[in-house]
């Protein structure tokens, strides 16, 4: 591969498509502009279409750049391109075009952004803080290389894709970032029921360096990311979140993540802490965090659908949300080392599709609570119940939901006085424990509406 480098022009440009080329094949929906049901306010979502894993995320130049697996010609999934947002508070997010097209290798499936600031690639005039490169993988499972100088508005293909032949079955979804101690370029990439970790000097010649698997292996493992956290304590930890599709907690896909040490070229994995899932919800996955992150925090968001229902969710004129953006912290709650997490930016309550709700209970008031949520637009509410005696918070949808969507159980923690705060965005619900760290995310959408009718 290193011959590639002696190629006068390394980049190709694709980018030969216009917004008009996929809006001429996009089925129309009946819902006018502004009368969509279940469009959330605060939770991302594309303007039409499919869209499934964020991915690609990173802090350039006072924005947040979101990328994400999208369909631009239907609302069921198909061949994947990289949609494009940008966001400088995390809540409202201007669309731009289409960030990286199928190619002659194949379509865009998930990976990730870094900044090459020393061009240690030797794709750009030198080194620079505008050195925007994507690390992706093909359908065919090979990975390829792209990279962008104006922004991340446009990118340019590496012209010496693919960067690496698949090497196992279901070997995708790269996550990159520079490992200080060792100077080099770190991989983690999933690889069927594993996830394997490469190492480069130059983010185009990659070499082996180890394997890991534990926890739930029942599944396809996908999405992998490492990085590290603080525990209360001070001390430092690495976390390696895996998305599993099939065996997850509340069923179907889900994400189970696990704590312990890397040295550049193996995670140890902390046995004692057990493999753990980040979400008791059955509506988050295929999460992943932003690169260069201005305040150091980890930065997480996820997709919140679940394989088994994705293609079936009645959104119109898309399909896919995504989880608020969370700060992603290490709590301790008596059992262990636990990864949990708030909004980095909490919404605000708007009075009609989007609520905002603080919610406390105590065990002197009773060892089982039980309270109807009445969510607008919906005829019946969301039980959720408390039982002090079972350590247990669970969350029923309702009762005509419950053929398609799973009820989500999480356990309580250690307090006597309990604290929580639901966030329903018109059919996205999520729940967090204010001391645990613990969340459960949902989506939940009520009886199909009639056909608008047209304003006089």
């Amino acid at each position: 591969m290193t011959a590639f480098h002696d190629d006068p022009t390394p980049i190709v440009d694709v980018n030969n498509h216009s917004a008009a080329d996929h809006a001429a094949n996009q089925p129309q929906s009946q819902w006018p502009v502004g009368q969509e049901p279940w469009r959330p306010s605060a939770h991302f979502t594309p303007k039409r279409m499919w869209m499934n894993d964020p991915n690609g995320m990173i802090y350039h130049d006072g924005l947040y750049h979101l990328f994400y697996q999208f369909h631009p010609d239907s609302m069921i999934w198909g061949p994947m391109h990289w949609g494009h947002a940008t966001s400088r508070d995390l809540l409202s997010w201007e669309h731009h075009d289409v960030a990286l097209y199928p190619d002659e290798h194949g379509t865009m499936f998930s990976g990730c952004c870094v900044n090459d600031r020393h061009n240690s690639s030797g794709l750009f005039a030198g080194p620079g803080t505008s050195n925007l490169t994507a690390i992706f993988s093909y359908d065919n499972q090979s990975l390829g290389l792209a990279t962008s100088v104006d922004g991340g508005l446009t990118w340019q293909h590496y012209r010496g894709n693919p960067i690496m032949p698949a090497v196992k079955e279901d070997f995708r979804d790269p996550k990159v970032f520079w490992h200080a101690p060792t100077q080099k370029w770190v991989m983690a990439i999933s690889a069927h029921r594993e996830c394997y970790f490469y190492t480069s000097p130059n983010l185009i010649d990659w070499t082996f360096a180890s394997a890991f698997s534990g926890g739930c292996t029942v599944g396809v493992w996908e999405v992998p990311d490492l990085f590290q956290l603080t525990d209360p304590q001070g001390s430092t930890h690495w976390v390696l979140l895996m998305s599993v599709n099939d065996g997850a907690l509340a069923g179907g896909s889900g994400i189970q993540y696990f704590i312990g040490n890397f040295d550049g070229v193996k995670f140890h994995w902390d046995a004692s802490q057990g493999a753990r899932w980040l979400d008791f919800g059955p509506d988050n996955y295929a999460g992943s965090t932003w690169f260069d992150e201005p305040d150091n925090d980890k930065l997480y968001i996820g997709w919140m659908s679940n394989w088994p229902y994705a293609n079936k969710v009645p959104t119109d004129p898309w399909r896919g949300c995504l989880t608020l953006p969370r700060k992603l912290q290490l709590f301790d709650n008596g059992q262990g080392l636990e990864v949990g997490g708030f909004p980095k930016v909490w919404p605000t309550a708007n009075g009609d599709t989007l609520q905002v709700l603080e919610l406390s209970f105590s065990a002197d008031d009773g060892l089982r609570q039980s309270h109807e949520l009445l969510i607008k637009g919906q005829p019946t509410g969301h039980v959720l119940t408390v039982d002090f005696e079972e350590q247990t918070l669970v969350l029923d949808r309702p009762q005509a939901l419950r053929s398609m969507f799973k009820d989500a159980r999480m356990p309580l923690g250690p307090q006597r006085d309990l604290r929580f705060k639901l966030i329903f965005d018109n059919g996205v619900i999520e729940l967090f424990d204010l001391q645990t760290g613990r969340c459960i995310s949902q989506v939940s959408f009520g009886p199909k509406p009639s056909k608008p009718q047209p304003t006089p």
